[in-house]
């Protein structure tokens, strides 16, 4: 029987050790809280590596109707000579001067597709200037672009300088190749607000007021009854025509974009542009390419966008071709015309990490944004483990309850205003779904989110405007480990477990270890193998 017994500890002894060698990963879980980081570069409560990447270049400065500076942003490469400026539309504008000088970059991809990398290399490094309107591009800033791009050009050594804009950024695009063509190195615009319904544009014209007649009468694309006829419409086409013809007689190459069912900018404007321009150069045996692309609907099969005018989102993924050659797609078209021999070297852009929260048990985390194809969108959450050892195995969605609010973070936002971008309040949140949660490289958590809201307001102002965001995390129990029993190929790790089965007489052993569940199992093979023993015993006598 004292052989038995002895076998039956050493036995058992053996087996949770064996067995701690093998699994190597053991988990306790704590109650954690959580709580948001709001000191973030962008200011409005979120973190994202393409708008984050940009920094103030130039502010605002004049009074309303004489503004003598416009807002913009600048991304830097690594390394480069080359620079992209691009133009926003309509409703990414400052308000009579109070330009928040981010909306430009978070409304659309337009500023956030040329600082991805491939476009960056196609370019072997580019500079990228957003500019903000403080109103509207319908009034000429052409002097004051033009300055603020003379500058960086000195700054940065600039040798190639291209432009890219859509809707109102169109229009600014084709009035800056009116006045400066030769200048640039190539032109990508998308649906330039020309003869928009209701609108006066410095420089053209465009008087509403008694307006009978429609410009698409008779047009199987539209109703015959979308697009107004300006009253001045002979003095708008002359002036109009002039800068056609200013464009055409540079060597800038040109790539137009549109939609047919566009119902805020007619498309046949595009088609009168080109046609304007590559008649004239022709005519005229003057060098500089000109295409353009007509498409009969600007949404993917996976989005629906609620508008037509939005072309610029197949032209920024390189998804619309030229008419004239369909082996020619936008993207490409654009960074060919690339000439520089700069070594280009990629910058390694990453969201920055919350940091500590400084209260235990408590972890910060990051609200990350992304510019999609419709905006700017809260589309995950990074929580800051800060240094300590999740178990990621044991992580599930449905282990964390998240709920969400924001504000106008502009003061713009008054009574009689409305927003169409707030989402829920501060005491009444919305449910915040998450799709998925995993580890990333740095061992902080990840939430992926279902519910992806925009961060910015579009507001009866007739602009989008910017918001803070909140997120809660509700505490749950989170699974860290072991430490000590992780590192169980270690000797004296292992030795010290096995120490926890300390003998204190020849018969009896106490067991100190709280793994009791896993003791269990481990006793209940032991019992059957001491069974096995026992059995071989009796036949050996």
């Amino acid at each position: 029987m004292r052989f038995m017994k002895k076998t039956f500890y050493s036995l058992l002894s053996a087996l949770i050790v064996l067995t701690m060698s093998v699994s190597q990963v053991n988990a306790s879980t704590v109650l954690s809280s959580f709580a948001q980081n709001t000191d973030t570069a962008n200011t409005y409560g979120f973190v994202d590596t393409a708008t984050d990447a940009f920094v103030t270049y130039s502010d605002v400065a004049g009074a309303p109707g004489s503004y003598t500076s416009l807002a913009s942003k600048i991304y830097k490469p690594v390394s480069g000579d080359t620079l992209i400026v691009v133009f926003h539309g309509n409703g990414e504008g400052g308000v009579d001067g109070a330009s928040n000088n981010y909306t430009q970059l978070a409304a659309n991809r337009l500023a956030a597709t040329f600082v991805e990398d491939d476009i960056q290399a196609s370019f072997h490094g580019a500079y990228v200037l957003a500019f903000q309107a403080p109103d509207y591009w319908y009034n000429d800033y052409t002097t004051q672009a033009k300055a603020i791009i003379d500058h960086a050009k000195v700054e940065f050594g600039i040798d190639q300088v291209f432009i890219a804009g859509l809707s109102a950024g169109g229009l600014m695009s084709q009035r800056m190749l009116a006045s400066y063509g030769d200048y640039f190195s190539g032109a990508l615009i998308s649906c330039a607000a020309i003869a928009k319904n209701n609108q006066y544009v410095e420089g053209l014209g465009g008087d509403y007021s008694t307006t009978t007649e429609y410009l698409d009468a008779g047009d199987p694309y539209t109703t015959g009854t979308t697009f107004k006829k300006p009253l001045d419409y002979a003095t708008y086409m002359a002036n109009y025509d002039s800068w056609l013809e200013a464009i055409a007689q540079s060597d800038v190459p040109i790539f137009l974009i549109h939609g047919y069912y566009d119902t805020t900018i007619y498309y046949q404007w595009t088609q009168y542009a080109y046609d304007s321009i590559k008649d004239y150069r022709a005519s005229h045996d003057l060098d500089g390419d000109i295409y353009y692309g007509l498409i009969d609907n600007v949404s993917y099969p996976d989005e629906t966008f609620g508008s037509q005018h939005w072309s610029w989102i197949k032209m920024l993924n390189g998804d619309v071709y030229a008419s004239t050659d369909p082996s020619l797609d936008t993207i490409s078209w654009f960074t060919s015309l690339a000439d520089s021999t700069n070594s280009y070297q990629k910058d390694e852009m990453v969201n920055p990490a919350a940091g500590a929260s400084g209260t235990a048990d408590t972890y910060a985390f990051n609200l990350i944004g992304e510019v999609t194809n419709s905006g700017e969108k809260i589309v995950a959450i990074e929580i800051d483990m800060n240094g300590q050892n999740v178990d990621g195995s044991k992580l599930s969605a449905d282990m964390f309850t998240v709920t969400g609010f924001n504000f106008d973070a502009t003061g713009l936002v008054t009574a009689g205003v409305s927003s169409y971008g707030i989402f829920a309040t501060e005491a009444a949140p919305m449910t915040i779904e998450v799709a998925s949660v995993d580890l990333n490289d740095e061992g902080n958590i990840v939430l992926t989110l279902t519910t992806r809201n925009g961060v910015l307001n579009y507001t009866t102002l007739g602009r989008n405007l910017p918001t803070n965001v909140r997120y809660t995390i509700a505490s749950t129990s989170l699974p860290f480990v072991d430490e000590a029993k992780q590192n169980l190929e270690d000797k004296p790790a292992a030795d010290a477990k096995a120490e926890n089965l300390t003998a204190t007489s020849d018969n009896d052993y106490v067991i100190e270890t709280g793994d009791q569940a896993n003791i269990m199992m481990f006793a209940l093979l032991a019992v059957g193998a001491l069974g096995a023993l026992v059995y071989l015993k009796k036949e050996h006598n």
